[in-house]
C-alpha cells in the first residue's frame, strides 16, 4: 500500500518537473535523515508518507465497542458521550507528546512543503500557489452523515441554511439503517449535491469482518440498488474506523474515501489518532480526503464547548487548511446540527457564513476528486 500526495501536483503542475522534484525531494529527506516528532523512521519519503497517513491509523487496535455481542447504539448517547469523556480526561488535549496534535498537527504538511521548496530552490524552479478553480485558495468539502432514518428529515433544514450562502454539500446515508426513498436521492442531486455510502451498518464491527463478506454485503447492496451504483462513488466508515484490508477493497465500488480525520481527539482508539494531513492523497488509486474540521458530536459533548467555542474552533482550523491550500471537510449530523439545538445550529451557521466568504472553492467530493487528479495528470 502505497500513497501519493496531492500537494505535489497543486504546486508542480508540470508532470515532467514534479517527477523531477519528487526524485530531489527523495534525495533531500535521505541526505537530512529521521525528522524529530515525527513518529516514524522510513528510509524514504514516500515511505515515511504512507506510515504517517495510513499505516499508522489503520494500525490502531479494534475499540472495545465494536467487539460487544450487541451493538454499541442500544447504549443510550448520553452514557457514550459521559465514556468519551472520561477517555478525553485521561488523554489531555495539551499533551505535547501526542501525535498528531489537536485540533492542528502540521508537522508532517510542514516537512513536505519544506523539502519540496528546497528542491525547487537548488533546481532553479518556482513552485505555484497551491489555488483551486477560479483562483481559489482552498477547497471546503460540507458533509453530513445521516446516523437513523429519524435523521432524514433533518437534512431539509440544513440544506435552507446552506442554499442561502449558495452552498452545495455531501450526505451519507447507511445503506442498512437510513437509506432513504429515492425521492430524497434525486432532490439531493438535483440541488448540487452528492450522496456517499455511509458505512453499511454503522455498529462498529465492518472493518473487522472477513473480507468476502464484505465484499458480498457490496455487492448485494448494489445489486438491490442499481440506480445507485454511479451516484455512490464514495464511503465513509462508521466511527471513522478502518482496517489495511477495508482500505484495500473500496477501491471496487468506489473513487474517493472521507473515512480517516487528520487529527482526531477522544475519538474511538482512545486519544489521538489521525493521518496528520490537510492534504487528499491517493491509496492505490483510491483518494482520501481526511476529515479536517472537528466534528460537531465531539465539540459539544465531549469538549462540552459552547457555540462561541465551537465557532472559534472551527474557524481557527478552516483559516489554517485553507491557508496551506488544502482541503477543509466538514462534518455535521442533522441529530445534533438542527434548529433545536441552538449551541450547535448557531455554531454551523457561523461557519456557513465563514465559509461563504473565505475566498475557498466549495464542492462535492466528486468534483473535487476529478480537478485534483486532472492536475495530477497534466
Amino acid at each position: 500500500m502505497r500513497t501519493e500526495s496531492s500537494y505535489g501536483w497543486l504546486v508542480a503542475r508540470d508532470p515532467a518537473a514534479r517527477a523531477r522534484l519528487a526524485a530531489d525531494v527523495e534525495r533531500l529527506y535521505q541526505v537530512r535523515g529521521h525528522e524529530p516528532g515525527l513518529p516514524s523512521e522510513a528510509d524514504t519519503f514516500a515511505e515515511l508518507e504512507t506510515d504517517i497517513q495510513v499505516h499508522r491509523y489503520v494500525a490502531n487496535p479494534q475499540p472495545l465497542f465494536s467487539r460487544l455481542p450487541l451493538d454499541y447504539r442500544f447504549v443510550p448517547p448520553p452514557v457514550r458521550a459521559a465514556g468519551l469523556v472520561l477517555i478525553d480526561r485521561l488523554h489531555p488535549v495539551g499533551a505535547t507528546e501526542a501525535f498528531p496534535r489537536w485540533p492542528q498537527e502540521p508537522r508532517l504538511d510542514d516537512l513536505r512543503t519544506s523539502l519540496w521548496s528546497e528542491a525547487a530552490a537548488a533546481a532553479g524552479l518556482m513552485l505555484e500557489t497551491p489555488t483551486y478553480p477560479d483562483g481559489r485558495r482552498g477547497a471546503v468539502l460540507l458533509t453530513h452523515d445521516i446516523d437513523s432514518r429519524a435523521d432524514i428529515g433533518g437534512i431539509s433544514d440544513i440544506r435552507v441554511l446552506e442554499r442561502r450562502f449558495d452552498l452545495p454539500s455531501s450526505v451519507g446515508f447507511i445503506p442498512r439503517i437510513s437509506w432513504p426513498d429515492r425521492g430524497v436521492i434525486d432532490e439531493l442531486v438535483a440541488d448540487g449535491c452528492e450522496i456517499y455510502c455511509h458505512d453499511l451498518g454503522h455498529d462498529g464491527k465492518l472493518p473487522y469482518r472477513d473480507l468476502p463478506s464484505i465484499r458480498a454485503d457490496f455487492d448485494r447492496f448494489f445489486e438491490a440498488n442499481a440506480y445507485a451504483r454511479p451516484l455512490l462513488r464514495g464511503f465513509r466508515s462508521g466511527q471513522l474506523l478502518m482496517t489495511a484490508g477495508l482500505l484495500g477493497l473500496l477501491a471496487e465500488w468506489f473513487s474517493f474515501d472521507l473515512s480517516l480525520p487528520d487529527t482526531e481527539h477522544g475519538g474511538p482508539y482512545g486519544s489521538n489518532a489521525g493521518c496528520a494531513t490537510v492534504h487528499p492523497f491517493l491509496v492505490d488509486g483510491l483518494l482520501e480526503i481526511p476529515l479536517t474540521l472537528p466534528q460537531d458530536f465531539f465539540l459539544a459533548n465531549v469538549e462540552k464547548y459552547d457555540s462561541a467555542r465551537m465557532l472559534s474552533t472551527w474557524r481557527d482550523k478552516l483559516e489554517a487548511v485553507l491557508a496551506r491550500g488544502g482541503v477543509a471537510v466538514v462534518n455535521t449530523h442533522p441529530v445534533w446540527t438542527n434548529p433545536r439545538r441552538q449551541r450547535e445550529w448557531a455554531a454551523y451557521a457561523g461557519l456557513l457564513e465563514t465559509v461563504a466568504g473565505a475566498g475557498a472553492w466549495v464542492t462535492t467530493p466528486s468534483q473535487l476528486r476529478g480537478w485534483l487528479l486532472g492536475l495530477r495528470n497534466g
